[in-house]
């Protein structure tokens, strides 16, 4: 936040000569001039135009210094004033072709831009996908204010380039064309450029196919018309006429042309073109020919990058006395060039292809201390790149190719080259990595490297695996550029990238062990992915193209048919709206794909409907994203307190597979709702329902029994948690019935028979999770039931069976038995090193956090029963930064302690502390101490504090409020004074969902007025010496409504 000083008036903003003031005032001024509107849901902080007409000239001056594309989507979202102020000010844009098809659209969103850049897509034979005529004719009708074209990889007439240059060609002044093959532009397109385009100043034509391309006279047009061309691109072969014309353009260009690259042209010819170009500072395409004439030749004066191929030694007399000015130097040619880098101090760019290996790096590394660019395409080993990122700290840019490659070269890149942006690193031969895999390396150069934008690894087989896929995807949290080669060793790998890289837009995909069904089935789970290209089977290829906004675009563009149907299978159905793109719908009825008529006929009345950005339009796109939804949900959870007809959800989604049910829990009345209802609907409806799990309810045999007969073939995952009622023949019926079971979770102590019945009976069950005590038969069948089936979890408790798993153990759960008495578990702790889940019941008190935070390191969870001090929880904290869920029970507590998890657990999420002893907190209160916490763990969602009478006053329920930006479930015991600090708490918690307070010295009427003003509020329990009561959100406001209605009744009868 800015500090809440006044800026200067606002003429004297709109005055500022430095663009980065103009903003930062402005924004101060806005700040000044918000009004905070509450919504039933969230809070949000606006600007309101109404009262404050002056900020129509704030955001004036403010919004043609924001150049960034995203900062300028952000803004526009804010409110329809700044939507539209965008809609006036922008004046770049980047259109892809394949999202955006009418370019009357874009013309209409942005009418006054000034710089446009239109790029398209190459099909399977690397022909331009899109053809630029539709944009053309748009250019010539709209834009008028439109001065700088750049047109990549789309199809290009002769007739475009008349088109443009007889209507716009008097304004333009940047024109860029990059093309590949199959476009047919000629001589004659490029003299119409020439001819009308008199005024350009940036003049680019790159064929990035097609060399040896003559271009005719037009050349020589463009001499004649134009003297103010600044930069000149072309890829073509210059003959003799060619070198002329170029000579007479730089003659009549003498003042303006700065920047000539040209494709390989003798440097001999240009001679005289260099001695008319006193300006020039940029020159790139010549190669050097010794079997020329270089009498007199010298380069211009102020040049300061330079290319050059076949550059020999009997050449460096011509470049010698530029080596101390240039800062780009670009030697594409293989063979030693240490001898003139070794000479250029300043060099800022170089590309070079130096066969010298190492020593060619070193001197890099001795000479080049200001470089940014480095792009070195003669092998080099590991040793190499370590030397290179310990001398240039300050490269952006790397693309190397090498020989070999250490995990210690990566780490070594993470630590030194924090600006680095882009990462090429090219394996040369297959046997070049000296350890492997490379998975820790990559994790600590994406640590280190946290501005890297752009990767592309390509390794040999083995290189990286599924851990190493999994680390890009967790620590590449600015990655938007991704290419893979020979990574990854199955789906599993995929899955973890799909977790993170959170900004990547565009994903690349060769030789990995990946199939079609995977990549359609977890790489689009990330959200900001917009373009994938995987090689498939070294012929094929399957390229997707996504857009996930208000719309989901998908492109197929398919080499072989066959992979459509697995496509449409897997991923399709996740998606809320698709237009095809190159497939015609009546093809895709042909090709025999198992469509739904339902979802054809969406998909086709969107696609046949006109994207006109009008009301009724966009409320046909809400209803339909809204019937999609319906139809394409798959899993849903219920509170049933605030849905209690089962038929209105199998109405709202009959297709859903997963269904968890909540219901509420009571201190004094247990268990108040039932599941009956919901099982007699599942009997009905929801005919592709296969998991269900049941929390806080009350659960009979008779419901048990009517789930197994009906729909026990169709389960395969069941949970049951906290519902009484059971007994031991419900349970048989569903191990009787429900023989395809996967997963099967009961939270109660229920012994019998049922165990055998279920050992019988399921042969597939993966993952069995019962608390009960077991007895000698219970154990019999518990090994019956293991022998029959393959199960991935089952108690050990033996500390000789689990040493010498004591490495690779993730999670470790030592819970306390009531047949034993609680024991030490530091010497099992700290043996595992890395565990991530840890439950425990020690008895070793501070020592016990004090071994947890010396040897696990990488603990995420942890739940520690053994009565510690604040002293353990403050080495706990030290040591277990990592930590996202924290349950502790505590003798003594502390500001102190309370500080430390503060600044040093950054990715709490959970935080529960039980005071276990009266009298037992070292500084009171705890209000400072809380306050810390919740500013530090800005993540924190739960919060559970347990505490003794007079532990936390108003204050500190204050705090929670004004700090609890997060919070959506918060308990609270002995905490507060007065009915001050519930209203200190109301004002705050703007996500607070649940609330449960006991032994707080409030009273009930005081509760429910003040504490459902958090908007949010779903529940509250409140327990006190006088008994407890649960409210939800609909109780207060039916409450509320019948308070208004018995008033007006008084006040009616009271006047008649």
């Amino acid at each position: 936040m800015y500090k809440q000083t006044h800026p200067k008036t606002f003429s004297q903003i709109s005055q500022t000569k430095h663009g980065t003031a103009k903003p930062l005032k402005a924004l101060k001024a806005i700040s000044h001039s918000c009004s905070v509107v509450k919504h039933p849901f969230i809070e949000l902080r606006i600007m309101d135009m109404e009262e404050h007409p002056l900020l129509d000239t704030v955001f004036s001056c403010v919004m043609p210094y924001i150049h960034d594309g995203d900062d300028r989507n952000s803004l526009s979202l804010v409110s329809r004033k700044l939507f539209e102020l965008d809609r006036i000010t922008r004046k770049q844009v980047t259109v892809h072709v394949h999202y955006l098809r009418n370019p009357s659209h874009l013309s209409e969103r942005f009418p006054n831009i000034e710089s446009l850049t239109v790029i398209g897509l190459f099909s399977e034979s690397h022909f331009p996908r899109y053809s630029i005529s539709p944009w053309i004719r748009e250019l010539v009708v709209s834009f008028k204010r439109l001065n700088a074209l750049c047109i990549r990889d789309m199809h290009v007439d002769d007739e475009d380039l008349e088109l443009l240059g007889s209507t716009r060609g008097k304004h333009l002044r940047v024109l860029k064309i990059e093309v590949g093959c199959g476009n047919r532009v000629s001589n004659s397109g490029l003299v119409h450029i020439a001819k009308y385009c008199n005024q350009l100043r940036t003049f680019c034509f790159e064929d990035n196919y097609i060399w040896g391309y003559k271009f005719g006279n037009c050349l020589h047009e463009l001499a004649l018309h134009n003297k103010v061309i600044e930069s000149l691109h072309f890829s073509t072969t210059f003959d003799h006429i060619g070198v002329n014309d170029l000579t007479l353009l730089a003659k009549n260009c003498s003042k303006s042309l700065v920047s000539l690259k040209i494709s390989p042209c003798s440097l001999s010819k240009l001679g005289e073109a260099f001695r008319h170009a006193v300006r020039l500072e940029d020159s790139d395409g010549a190669y050097f020919d010794e079997d020329d004439e270089y009498v007199g030749f010298k380069f211009p004066p102020n040049m300061r990058c330079l290319g050059i191929c076949d550059l020999s030694v009997t050449s460096y007399p011509f470049v010698l006395p530029l080596v101390n000015q240039l800062r780009e130097l670009n030697l594409l040619e293989p063979n030693c060039q240490c001898l003139l880098i070794e000479r250029c101090p300043n060099l800022e760019v170089l590309h070079t292809e130096d066969i010298c290996g190492d020593r060619g790096l070193q001197v890099i590394v001795q000479v080049c201390k200001k470089l940014r660019k480095l792009s070195h395409l003669g092998r080099v080993t590991h040793m190499g790149l370590i030397s290179l990122a310990q001398g240039c700290c300050n490269l952006e840019y790397l693309h190397v190719t090498l020989t070999s490659i250490t995990n210690e070269a990566l780490e070594c890149i993470g630590t030194h080259l924090k600006n680095l942006g882009d990462l090429f690193l090219i394996l040369g031969k297959q046997d070049g990595i000296t350890d492997l895999p490379l998975d820790n390396g990559v994790r600590g150069m994406l640590n280190g490297c946290n501005k890297l934008e752009r990767l592309d690894i390509r390794l040999c087989p083995g290189g990286l695996t599924d851990m190493g896929l999994g680390y890009i995807g967790k620590y590449g949290h600015n990655l938007k550029y991704l290419i893979l080669e020979n990574i990854g060793e199955s789906d599993a790998g995929l899955v973890e990238l799909s977790k993170g890289c959170p900004k990547l837009r565009k994903l690349e995909m060769q030789s990995c062990p990946f199939n079609v069904q995977s990549i359609a089935s977890y790489v689009f789970k990330i959200r900001s992915l917009r373009y994938l290209w995987v090689f498939y089977d070294g012929s094929s290829c399957l390229c997707f193209s996504t857009k996930l906004s208000d719309k989901i675009i998908v492109k197929l563009s398919i080499c072989n048919l066959k992979h459509l149907a697995i496509v449409f299978g897997l991923w399709f159905w996740e998606c809320l709206n698709v237009w095809f793109i190159g497939i015609g719908f009546e093809d895709t009825q042909k090709m025999k794909v198992k469509i739904p008529a339902a979802y054809f006929h969406l998909l086709k009345s969107a696609y046949m409907k006109d994207e006109v950005d009008t009301n009724g339009q966009w409320n046909y796109h809400l209803y339909l994203l809204y019937e999609l939804d319906g139809i394409t949900r798959k899993q849903v959870t219920v509170h049933v307190h605030y849905l209690r007809n089962p038929s209105r959800l199998s109405q709202r989604f009959p297709n859903i597979k997963s269904l968890t049910l909540i219901g509420l829990w009571y201190a004094t009345l247990g268990l108040r709702i039932k599941i009956s209802p919901w099982i007699r609907e599942l009997t009905v409806s929801f005919k592709r329902f296969n998991a269900l799990c049941i929390h806080d309810m009350h659960v009979d045999d008779e419901d048990l029994e009517l789930l197994g007969r009906t729909r026990g073939k169709d389960l395969r995952v069941l949970k049951i948690e906290g519902g009484n009622g059971v007994s031991k023949s419900g349970l048989v019926h569903v191990a009787k019935y429900c023989n395809q079971l996967r997963t099967f979770c009961f939270e109660d102590d229920i012994c019998g028979n049922w165990l055998r019945e279920l050992a019988l009976h399921n042969k597939v069950i993966e993952s069995l999770h019962i608390s009960t005590l077991f007895d000698d038969t219970d154990v019999n069948d518990l090994t019956l039931l293991a022998k029959n089936c393959s199960i991935r979890n089952l108690p050990v408790t033996s500390y000789p069976l689990l040493l010498p798993l004591v490495n690779q153990l993730r999670e470790l759960h030592l819970p306390f038995s009531y047949s034993f008495e609680p024991r030490c578990n530091c010497f099992l702790i700290e043996r595992c090193p890395n565990l991530e889940v840890l439950y425990t019941e020690d008895v070793c008190e501070d020592r016990g956090l004090q071994v947890v935070g010396q040897f696990c390191k990488k603990l995420r969870k942890l739940t520690y029963g053994g009565r510690a001090t604040h002293m353990g929880l403050i080495a706990l904290a030290e040591g277990c930064r990592n930590l996202e869920n924290l349950d502790v029970t505590l003798l003594d507590i502390s500001n102190e302690a309370l500080d430390f998890i503060g600044t040093h657990l950054k990715n709490l999420g959970d935080f529960r502390m039980n005071l276990c002893k009266e009298d037992c907190i070292t500084d009171l209160p705890l209000d400072s101490g809380i306050r810390a916490l919740l500013n530090g763990c800005s993540k924190l969602e739960s919060l559970n504090i347990n505490l003794c009478p007079g532990g936390l006053t108003d204050i500190g329920l204050g705090y929670i409020g004004k700090y609890g930006h997060n919070l959506k479930f918060l308990s609270l015991t002995y905490v507060g004074e007065s009915d001050a600090g519930l209203v200190g708490l109301s004002k705050g918690c703007p996500k607070l969902r649940e609330l449960v307070m006991m032994s707080c010295p409030f009273n009930k009427p005081s509760v429910t007025a003040i504490v459902f003003n958090i908007r949010s509020l779903r529940y509250l329990w409140f327990c006190n010496q006088y008994g407890d009561f649960v409210a939800t959100r609909q109780d207060f406001e039916a409450s509320l409504k019948s308070c208004v209605l018995l008033l007006i009744i008084l006040v009616f009868s009271t006047f008649c």
